[in-house]
């Protein structure tokens, strides 16, 4: 979803690690700017009553950042905490909900967190976000996006729960994948989705891309790709949420202009 937050810039001092006020020895950060929203718009469904966090720290790229203030790692390369080579930042995601072991790094990337090696996308010039060339998105043999004359994007977001794009695209796909059983009863005969970013194939099975939900020890189950439609600025573009990077750990690249992919470890 999107939403518009109106409010006040202020700069506050952030603390990385586990440290309490009086500890010298954490690293620290003394200009990093954050907005007080005081009013925020947009299909929010009362998120920011409900949910447990007091606010959320932009890691998009400084394109996006209020009136030219740095990026979180900008401010940690300036203060001399990392080196510029280390502007990346990688997450891996637990593939269950509530289960503990995901984890979010700066400048170091853990190979005990995937298999195989790590492909790296080129950043496409001048796009608004972290945007990769999508090639095409497939079921079976056909395939409902090919983006050879258009230019398409694919943003991968842990900001975003399922996986988005343009409505009219979405409604095919859905066609294509079929019904879902509300009870979870069809997974494994749902077809498997390939999403071409550059001409490299990620793979997602219907286990994969359904959204599952525990609640009083009933599962239930529903489409995890839904439509929504992007300012113009942004073109036809997909969001890949975290139903994508549970099985792909992700390292963006601030210092090389890129984003790469790796199968993320079992855990």
């Amino acid at each position: 979803a999107e939403y518009m937050g109106r409010g006040s810039l202020f700069q506050d001092t952030l603390k990385l690690g586990k440290c309490d006020a009086s500890d010298l020895s954490c690293e620290q950060v003394n200009d990093f700017f954050f907005l007080g929203a005081s009013c925020i718009s947009g299909d929010t469904d009362g998120i920011f009553h409900v949910s447990r966090f007091d606010g959320v720290m932009g890691l998009g790229p400084s394109t996006l950042s209020i009136d030219g203030t740095k990026t979180i790692l900008q401010s940690l390369a300036d203060s001399g905490k990392i080196q510029q080579s280390q502007r990346f930042f990688t997450f891996f995601l637990t593939p269950n909900a509530n289960q503990a072991g995901s984890v979010f790094s700066i400048g170091k990337i853990d190979q005990s967190l995937f298999t195989g090696s790590i492909v790296y996308h080129k950043l496409i010039d001048n796009y608004p976000h972290w945007g990769l060339r999508l090639g095409k998105i497939c079921v079976g043999k056909t395939c409902i996006v090919d983006c050879e004359i258009q230019q398409c994007a694919v943003v991968p977001d842990t900001g975003t729960s399922l996986i988005s794009g343009p409505q009219i695209l979405v409604d095919r796909l859905h066609s294509l994948i079929g019904d879902v059983d509300e009870g979870c009863k069809n997974l494994q005969n749902l077809p498997t989705l390939r999403f071409y970013i550059d001409d490299h194939e990620y793979l997602l099975t219907g286990s994969e891309y359904v959204f599952q939900i525990q609640d009083g020890g009933q599962l239930s189950c529903g489409h995890g790709i839904f439509g929504m439609e992007m300012p113009p600025s942004f073109g036809s573009m997909w969001i890949l949420g975290d139903l994508f990077l549970k099985k792909y750990f992700s390292v963006f690249d601030v210092d090389k202009n890129r984003i790469g992919f790796a199968l993320a470890a079992k855990k």
